[in-house]
């Protein structure tokens, strides 16, 4: 009982609590304990007290006819909250039947209330964003869920604001576009008291919360405290309905006595015997907003008259591209290509020789080409590619020819990593016969050598690898020839040449010791302890046992990435957890692997989905492994890893979450059955379906693998006897045979 009553008090259900503590209080043991957190809610969160809470504070303490130490302590923080004593009977009660819950104290400026249901309870939250640049407080680091809501949100609401600001709605010709970048804002949970949450709280139900939040934030008008909202809100403005909503409307009403109107979906179900609210319902980000704030809603940070920061919004566009948001470059590409567009039509399309426009629009041409080739629409990729060579043609006195030649060459990095191998193969060729035919820098050549060695190694020709990569240094000055050097240890690592590659790692390490800018120092020892982890693995396994200085290694850097923020942060994660695996520590290995998975599923980027098959297959091959045959080498029990690193538990009591994590399979200590088996191997399937070039290249493998599937035993119900996942491992031989395959030729 007295767990469930912090659980409460932590989740920030402060009346609830208070209610269960005092109905409950002649039948608990640990009364002292009770009465703590009773006097702590009442003098902490005053302002959160409900009418009914108050109310049921005074029937407890009207039946405490003995006053002893305990109900002295509630008696001081009763006098101090409503100013009389209970001792004072009829005055009391006058107090008692007087209160109100107050209304927050400040405005709420960015601040939105949203209930959230777990599985056993809901408890009623304030969700807070924060412009850092204009605020002043620093950014936290959002897990990755937190992100995309986010972005989402972000994206949805900036969308509606531009067609706002369109030409049309404006009556004007140049539309002055706000570009959204997440990156400026951040959010947190608080409770009533602006106090952050330690539980966590996740899912979707949130979404327009967040989108008042922002919404309040960009425009400098204040929240209504009389309004909640619980409703999902997808990338195109529209509004969705949730889940769990007795029971979110009823923490509503037991938390709040001034909040008077609930925000639901249009299409949302109410279910029997509702609370009474007035519903506002909505459809999408407009209805939101119009019913909220003040028309015309006019964004503060924004004005009608200033010109947009076309450098700042390139800088932006490229951040979105590097973190692989994908749909939010998409959109401020289109942006700033219709405003860059637009502004040079209003000119009679008259430009002069050295207008930096026609360098950012160039720029905005080849990012949105690469996105929609990322999501697999080749024809407007193309459409968008010949546009920016046309640009460039027709304007080389103001595009770099450094820059065109480079974005070529990114392009065919792009094509290469959705295995499109001869059309990259092709590019990097006919790019090079231009830099040599037309006499540029040489470290161009050298960058397009480096990649097309790159394109070989991902096809296994090492030799061809090998040779393009030490061209590429022959071009490259020697401060910057760090990652060439890396690109020739990853070489020799895959080729089973460990001396050459430790060499090229020394080289490397070296190189970036002398770089002067941290930023970019940090950036390149990511790259460097990537291709160290891969090496420190790949040779321990050529060894007939795992070196322990290797395996401290791995765990320093383990220790180093424990907080994943990046695809190379998770790949370095994820050969530490094979090099855990390769000693034995079968447990510890798994739930490393299992966070850099994590990572990857709530990413949507065909490319990071890829790369999160290859750590799900390394998953399934571990389960496979320690079900049928020991690890080699020794086992090492008192290891460098500590129990304390490995705590993280996603169901935790204290979480509340829309969206339960209900196929971990940590969750069910049998790992290797019939039916964990078959759940991953579909999210294989889907992790190579996202994009259709990446789904053409291993065609031949899906449909081994699905008609594998179709036609396997039915699951069988996991046991304790040893020989249950043996056989499950068995079974499931073939289809981990083609997934081998599948890891073989993802070059990552």
């Amino acid at each position: 009982m007295i767990c469930n009553l912090y659980s409460k008090y932590d989740a920030g259900n402060f009346n609830v609590c208070i209610q269960a503590a005092l109905d409950s209080y002649s039948k608990m043991k640990n009364r002292s304990a009770v009465m703590e957190i009773v006097v702590k809610i009442l003098s902490d969160h005053h302002s959160s007290l409900t009418a009914a809470t108050i109310e049921s504070i005074y029937r407890f303490r009207a039946a405490s006819i003995r006053r002893d130490t305990l109900i002295q302590s509630l008696d001081r923080a009763i006098e101090k909250l409503l100013g009389t004593s209970p001792v004072d009977a009829e005055r009391f009660e006058q107090a008692t039947a007087a209160y109100k819950q107050p209304l927050p104290s400040q405005d709420l400026h960015g601040r939105s209330c949203f209930p959230a249901a777990g599985s056993t309870d809901a408890a009623l939250y304030m969700l807070r964003v924060v412009d850092i640049g204009r605020s002043g407080v620093p950014s936290r680091t959002l897990a990755r869920s937190e992100g995309h809501l986010l972005e989402i949100t972000g994206s949805a609401l900036f969308s509606w604001l531009n067609q706002k600001n369109s030409p049309v709605q404006r009556g004007c010709f140049i539309s002055i576009p706000m570009l959204w970048n997440p990156c400026r804002y951040t959010f947190m949970i608080e409770d009533s008291s602006a106090r952050e949450v330690s539980s966590k709280v996740d899912g979707s139900s949130m979404g327009v919360a967040m989108l008042i939040s922002l919404a309040s934030v960009i425009c400098g008008q204040p929240v209504p405290a009389d309004i909640a909202s619980t409703a999902t809100l997808n990338r195109d403005g529209d509004i969705l309905p949730v889940d769990s909503m007795w029971e979110k409307l009823a923490a509503i009403r037991a938390e709040r006595d001034y909040i008077t109107k609930v925000i639901i979906s249009e299409r949302q179900q109410l279910p029997e015997n509702s609370p009474e609210f007035e519903y506002i319902r909505v459809k999408t980000v407009s209805d939101v907003v119009e019913a909220l704030f003040a028309t015309p809603f006019v964004p503060a940070a924004y004005g009608s008259h200033i010109q947009i920061d076309l450098k700042e919004g390139i800088e932006s566009m490229k951040r979105q591209y590097g973190d692989h948001t994908i749909e939010i470059c998409m959109d401020s590409c289109r942006l700033l290509i219709n405003y860059i567009e637009d502004a040079i039509s209003s000119e009679s399309g008259r430009v002069r020789g050295t207008d930096r426009r026609l360098e950012y629009l160039f720029c905005c041409y080849w990012k949105l080409g690469a996105c929609y080739c990322h999501k697999g629409n080749t024809a407007e990729s193309e459409r968008y590619l010949k546009k920016a060579e046309e640009l460039y043609t027709e304007n080389r006195s103001v595009i770099e020819p450094g820059y065109y030649y480079k974005s070529r060459n990114n392009y065919a990095v792009l094509l290469k990593d959705l295995f499109c191998y001869e059309k990259a193969e092709a590019l990097h060729r006919k790019v090079d016969q231009e830099l040599e035919a037309r006499g540029l820098p040489q470290k161009y050549i050298g960058e397009n050598s480096s990649s097309l060695s790159q394109l070989y190694l991902a096809q296994h020709k090492y030799e061809q690898a090998e040779a393009l990569q030490k061209r590429a240094l022959d071009f490259i000055v020697h401060d910057e020839q760090h990652r060439n050097h890396g690109y020739l240890a990853q070489i020799y690592t895959r080729m089973g040449d460990f001396d050459r590659a430790e060499e090229h790692l020394e080289e490397a390490g070296s190189l970036i010791e002398l770089i002067l800018n941290q930023e970019v120092k940090r950036g390149q020892l990511d790259f460097y302890h990537w291709i160290e982890s891969e090496y420190l693995y790949r040779r321990a396994l050529s060894l007939e046992q795992m070196p322990v200085r290797y395996l401290e290694r791995l765990t320093c850097l383990h220790n180093q990435y424990s907080e994943i923020r990046s695809y190379v942060h998770a790949l370095i994660n994820k050969f530490c957890a094979l090099g855990v695996l390769l000693s034995g520590e079968h447990e510890k290995g798994l739930e490393l692997l299992m966070r850099s998975e994590n990572f990857f599923d709530d990413l949507i980027d065909p490319m990071m989905a890829l790369l999160g098959v290859t750590v799900r297959i390394e998953k399934i091959s571990a389960w496979c492994s320690t079900a049928t045959i020991s690890p080699i080498g020794v086992s090492i029990t008192s290891g460098p890893f500590t129990d304390n690193q490995f705590t993280d538990n996603p169901l935790a009591e204290n979480q509340f979450t829309d969206d339960p994590l209900t196929d971990d399979p940590l969750a069910d200590r049998d790992l290797c059955s019939d039916l964990n088996m078959r759940k991953e191997i579909q999210k294989v399937i889907a992790g190579l379906s996202l994009q259709q070039n990446i789904r053409a290249f291993f065609e031949q493998d899906i449909e081994k693998i699905s008609e594998y599937l179709a036609k396997s035993p039915a699951p069988l119900v996991s046991g304790v006897a040893s020989g249950v996942a043996s056989g499950v491992a068995q079974r499931w031989q073939p289809a981990l045979e083609v997934l081998k395959s599948i890891n073989h030729r993802i070059p990552y």
